[in-house]
């Protein structure tokens, strides 16, 4: 009895001294090291433990719910976004305003920039950018603000991350079992990104659970994960095709209806060129743990100058695209096809986009268990967290980034680059 629920503790325990060390930045350089040490300490006995020991499904959700509920009291530290996830609530809740009609620091607002919320969230210049299916959980997540305060919304917005994360992983345990599935559901970087830091890629995480583990099912569940999972972070939308052709009309209605509804809801008249301005905000700005970007950025300078950056995006973008058209077009209307395709779609983002931030992974860390080789990706995502040193340390961000896309290269190499997406046949 022992020997089953010490692990378990022992993860348990490590969550919480995660939490304890993650302060946010400005706290010293001493934190940050404190918490990437204790991160990659978990990560590797986890990988260490799935090696030699099964995980039965009981045994799963019993981790999962518990690693959870450890990071549940984190505040936001290591990344000051869920400042803004409450900020856009309470415009929608309190001003009765779009999001995207707005930005925060507009005087039709003044009645809340008095708020914590407000004085902690970044960006206040610039409108936001969080699609649809995020706004809602933002929206009921401020029902509560009025009368118990932010700290209670924050609560709440996670506590409905995690149950819809946690519905993701369920079901992908249908696709690829427990044992497999642990590897996400008991990572150290799902459960702090998640339950501690509050990251709407858990959206992204449920959807993709129900995309992958609906083969045969009568209705149009494909449409309806990939539809959700993309009106929370806009790529996932890229697998509608694939899902329709599943689906037939019922899924292209399941999605139009869905879309509509959804963004009825926040929509204002000249929404889509705030986000637009907003998004070019990233466009060639930052540049956190972006491999591929960082190279042909600085291969592009000498020829491009200050338009580097945007050159650099554009191009990642349009390769992105057409890898994914590519897949679309190779669609012969399988489950092994469909898998592919996810797995190129979750994957070709963290490598096109201009910037890496650790909760991106979350979504290739849970399709790993599909692919045959995954050491590269592996290596990739789990390596992410130590970016954060490099807010307190700024040369951290380039010897991170080196270490990371560099062992992943070497890794790729090893195993042979055209490998490098081929899926399993089945479970």
């Amino acid at each position: 009895m022992i020997r089953r629920t010490l692990p378990i503790l022992l993860g348990v325990g490590l969550v919480l001294l995660m939490g304890w060390t993650a302060r946010p930045a400005g706290s010293g350089l001493e934190w940050r090291i404190a918490f990437v040490a204790t991160y990659a300490v978990g990560f590797v006995l986890l990988l260490v433990y799935l090696r030699s020991a099964a995980v039965s499904f009981r045994r799963l959700l019993v981790g999962a719910v518990l690693f959870r509920l450890a990071a549940l009291p984190m505040l936001p530290s290591l990344s000051d976004d869920g400042y803004r996830y409450i900020w856009d609530g309470v415009v929608a809740v309190e001003a009765e305003m779009s999001p995207y009609a707005a930005r925060p620091n507009n005087p039709a607002l003044a009645e809340w920039q008095d708020e914590p919320i407000y004085a902690r969230m970044n960006s206040p210049a610039y409108y936001s950018v969080y699609p649809p299916a995020s706004q809602l959980l933002f929206r009921v997540a401020a029902s509560v603000y009025s009368p118990w305060g932010w700290v209670a919304s924050w609560w709440l917005l996670k506590g409905l991350l995690v149950a819809v994360e946690l519905g993701g992983v369920l079901l992908f345990v249908r696709v690829v079992g427990a044992h497999a599935a642990a590897l996400y559901a008991w990572s150290p970087l799902a459960v702090v990104e998640i339950a501690g830091q509050g990251h709407t890629e858990a959206v992204v995480v449920g959807g993709v659970g129900l995309l992958l583990a609906a083969a045969g099912s009568r209705f149009p569940v494909r449409s309806v994960g990939a539809t959700v999972a993309g009106l929370a972070k806009l790529y996932p939308l890229a697998l509608l095709p694939a899902t329709w052709r599943r689906d037939g009309w019922r899924g292209i209605l399941a999605s139009v209806f869905i879309g509509v509804a959804l963004t009825v809801a926040v929509w204002t008249p000249g929404a889509g060129e705030h986000v637009r301005e907003s998004l070019g905000l990233f466009l060639g700005t930052f540049d956190a743990y972006a491999g591929p970007y960082r190279l042909l950025k600085s291969a592009l300078y000498p020829a491009v100058g200050e338009g580097a950056g945007r050159v650099s995006s554009g191009l990642l973008a349009a390769i992105y695209v057409l890898a994914i058209a590519g897949g679309l077009l190779s669609d012969d209307g399988t489950r092994l096809a469909l898998r592919r395709l996810t797995v190129l779609v979750v994957a070709g983002f963290v490598l096109a986009t201009a910037t890496f931030h650790p909760w991106y992974g979350l979504p290739v860390l849970m399709a790993l268990p599909l692919l045959e080789h995954k050491k590269w990706l592996l290596w990739l995502a789990g390596w992410a967290p130590a970016t954060y040193i490099g807010y307190e340390w700024e040369p951290a961000f380039l010897l991170t980034t080196a270490i990371g896309w560099g062992g992943a290269a070497m890794l790729l190499a090893a195993g042979g680059p055209r490998k490098a997406f081929r899926v399993r046949a089945s479970r």
